[in-house]
């Protein structure tokens, strides 16, 4: 059977009854920047089945069977039995800690191992990473923008703000280019397989490698922050009352259980560094804040997800949930020590 759907792609599945299906990726637009996003993920799904400086992200990733430049089509396994750790999470209510633990050793391993050889040589070009483009979100002309019109609203937001101006900035320059990263951690892009009833341990997959490359694997680790603390308000179906304003109203939202597993998450992740504790610090610290703006990349998301044919309540919703992680966010860049008291408090 072939089900075919579209995204940024052209997404097909092919399920077959008795052998392992295929996943096929195929550009939709034939635009360069779409084009090379699709080359990129080709590439790392390449080296981590062909060079050994990738061996630690193999494991990680669905098996890779073909990629045809002409076509610019990609074929790896089908996870057909697979969900999402968002859809997990909403259906047991909350992450469990073992599984954050293996998240944390998962996104610890690859920051610390992964493209070591390939950093230091000449051919880094074709998986060198920009600078994510919400960190230049308060630099960004409204006329060159492409989002539609509840995003726009946002940006004019963001950019009427001066504190949003400054800490952008800031932030910016502290980016570095010392890890292979993914780009793009959030809950959707795990895939969870299954769990063995012996030890607890959960097998996995990581998807969607498209923006993957050299970067700050603070980015990783502060996205996946950002998962952990907005998956409450994401997940809200219906909102009644005040929303949070600030990083400890919005954990207020998390179950006992969620942020156990945030806190398993960074003892696990913070065991595979090997930084002294002034440099852990540092580091916590510019991650969270790269976690406030994956939450403002968040907020544009959503909005953009919106296309103008939903009833008024439900775009009332998402735009209350925008403007929350957006407020919210430039608490946590003005007030990152606050944040992370109330990220790790029980």
């Amino acid at each position: 059977m072939v089900v075919s759907s579209a995204s940024n792609h052209r997404n097909t599945q092919v399920i077959r009854k008795h052998n392992p299906g295929f996943f096929m990726k195929q550009v939709q637009k034939w635009e360069m920047p779409i084009i090379s996003s699709l080359q990129r993920e080709a590439t790392c799904y390449w080296l981590a089945y062909n060079d050994d400086d990738f061996a630690s992200i193999t494991k990680l990733l669905p098996k890779y069977y073909y990629y045809d430049l002409n076509k610019h089509l990609l074929v790896i396994e089908l996870l057909s039995d697979g969900e999402n750790l968002f859809q997990y999470c909403l259906r047991i209510g909350a992450c469990p800690v073992k599984l954050a633990s293996q998240l944390a050793v998962a996104l610890g391993t690859y920051h610390n191992q992964a493209g070591a050889r390939m950093k230091q040589s000449s051919q880094t070009s074709s998986l060198t990473k920009t600078i994510p483009w919400i960190l230049s979100i308060h630099q960004m002309p409204a006329a060159q923008a492409t989002f539609n019109a509840s995003s726009l609203e946002l940006l004019a937001y963001i950019q009427s703000n001066n504190q949003f101006y400054y800490a952008l900035d800031a932030l910016q320059k502290r980016w570095r280019y010392d890890s292979f990263i993914h780009g793009d951690i959030k809950f959707d892009n795990f895939i969870i397989e299954s769990q063995n009833d012996a030890d607890g341990e959960f097998s996995f997959k990581i998807i969607d490698w498209e923006l993957a490359g050299f970067g700050d694997a603070g980015w990783d680790l502060g996205s996946a922050f950002q998962a952990f603390i907005t998956f409450p308000l994401i997940s809200m179906q219906t909102i009644s009352g005040q929303l949070p304003t600030n990083m400890q109203g919005l954990m207020q939202l998390s179950s006992r259980e969620m942020r156990a597993a945030i806190r398993e998450f960074w003892i696990t992740y913070a065991g595979t560094l090997q930084i002294n504790e002034n440099a852990l610090g540092e580091y916590l610290e510019r991650s969270i804040k790269y976690g406030a703006a994956r939450m403002m990349q968040l907020a544009f998301e959503c909005m953009e997800s919106l296309n103008g044919n939903e009833p008024s309540y439900h775009v009332d919703i998402i735009k209350a949930k925008a403007y929350c992680l957006a407020i919210v966010a430039l608490d946590i860049l003005q007030n990152p020590v606050n944040a992370l008291q109330s990220l790790f408090s029980e």
